[in-house]
């Protein structure tokens, strides 16, 4: 058992708790297992000084019932962080669809003119795409037009 406490690098940090283990003179068979039972008891914000809590009669099981807890939670996370992602897209795409539709309002007939050249503001999308494929440029390809701060 001293080598299989030893050769894992936690064991420094869980030296309380090893010594308790000797105290209260606990079998485990497999050290990995109870050093990440003790990590989930940490993310959980167990009492890890407590015997009964890093002790139990069945590691294994507790083992899994702790990650299995951890893994709902995380799942639980994951999806609330989606919900969130895709709120802040839709709400990005109402904000884009608002902008562009006051842009096709207050530039609509706006233009520069002098006796040689005319200057026309890209309203849309299809715009900046033809001024790319006629001046053979990037900047629709390269979405620069996209960017923030862009009329």
């Amino acid at each position: 058992m001293f080598y299989a406490v030893h050769k894992d690098e936690r064991y420094y940090s869980y030296w309380s708790q090893i010594k308790i283990l000797l105290r209260h003179k606990y079998k485990i068979k497999d050290a990995g297992i109870w050093y990440d039972y003790l990590d989930l008891l940490k993310y959980f914000n167990k009492d890890i000084r407590n015997p009964k809590i890093i002790l139990p009669k069945n590691l294994k099981k507790a083992h899994n019932e702790y990650v299995v807890k951890k893994q709902k939670r995380i799942d639980q996370q994951n999806a609330e962080r989606e919900v969130k992602r895709q709120e802040n897209e839709r709400l990005r795409a109402e904000a884009e669809t608002a902008l562009r539709n006051i842009k096709a309002e207050v530039f609509k007939n706006f233009s520069l003119k002098n006796d040689r050249l005319i200057i026309v503001p890209l309203i849309d999308d299809d715009d900046v795409k033809e001024e790319g494929r006629i001046l053979k440029h990037c900047v629709h390809t390269n979405n620069y037009h996209k960017k923030s701060g862009i009329l």
